[in-house]
């Protein structure tokens, strides 16, 4: 599931949903050569100026290593 909403992040996190938001989904992109570096570093700053993310959330997904996202792989 892709959710970019706190709460219901949440309530995927406690029921065990497994899910991802707007900025890992251009990660996982970038980290399986979907898109490129730069196109990847454009997409997650325009989603960072719309969004309301935390930095700590920023970070994340500028640094996610790929193991933690195989389950997101594109076929």
């Amino acid at each position: 599931m892709v959710i970019d909403d706190g709460r219901g992040a949440g309530f995927c996190r406690d029921f065990r949903i497994p899910y991802i938001n707007s900025l890992l989904v251009a990660r996982v992109l970038f980290l399986y050569r979907r898109i490129s570096e730069t196109a990847f570093r454009s997409k997650v700053e325009m989603l960072v100026r719309l969004g309301r993310y935390s930095q700590k959330i920023i970070d994340y997904a500028l640094m996610c290593p790929a193991k933690e996202l195989s389950l997101f792989m594109p076929g």
